[in-house]
C-alpha cells in the first residue's frame, strides 16, 4: 500500500484516478494481446486443417464438398461451415501459384520452428502445441 499522507485530498484523488486509468490501459492491452494471439493461432490452425484435409482428399481419392468435409473427413463442429469456406479459399489461392512443374515444396528441407500457441488468459506462459 502506498502512503499518501503527505498529499492533499485533491492530489490523492488525482493519484487514484491516474492509477485507475493505468490499470484500465493495462487490462485493455492484455485483452488486445489475447485477441491477437487467438487470431494468429486460428490462422495457423486453419492452414494445418487445410493441409490435413487436402492429404485426406488425395489419399481417399475424394472430391471436396461440405458434406464430405463434415461427414467423411470428420470435421463435425459448429465451426464447420466457416472452416470449410476458409479452406476452399486457401485451396483457390494455392491453385493460382505458378511454379515449375518439376518443383516439389516437400523436397525443401528447412528448420521447423517450435510451435507455441493457445494463450490461456490465466497462464504466465503460452501452451505448447505439438502438431501430429
Amino acid at each position: 500500500m502506498i502512503n499518501l499522507d503527505g498529499f492533499s485530498d485533491d492530489e490523492q484523488a488525482r493519484f487514484y484516478a491516474d492509477m485507475e486509468k493505468i490499470k484500465n490501459l493495462i487490462i485493455a492491452e492484455r485483452e488486445l494481446a489475447i485477441k491477437e494471439t487467438i487470431a494468429i493461432n486460428n490462422s495457423i490452425e486453419i492452414h494445418r486443417i487445410a493441409a490435413d484435409y487436402k492429404d485426406w482428399l488425395l489419399t481417399n481419392k475424394r472430391g471436396t464438398s461440405f458434406s464430405t468435409f463434415v461427414t467423411e473427413f470428420g470435421f463435425d463442429s459448429m465451426l464447420a461451415k466457416c472452416a470449410y469456406e476458409m479452406i476452399m479459399s486457401i485451396f483457390a489461392e494455392v491453385n493460382k501459384f505458378v511454379k515449375p512443374d518439376s518443383a516439389l515444396f516437400a523436397d525443401v528441407d528447412y528448420p521447423k520452428p517450435p510451435y507455441f500457441f493457445a494463450v490461456d488468459a490465466d497462464a504466465d506462459e503460452p501452451e505448447h502445441y505439438d502438431h501430429d
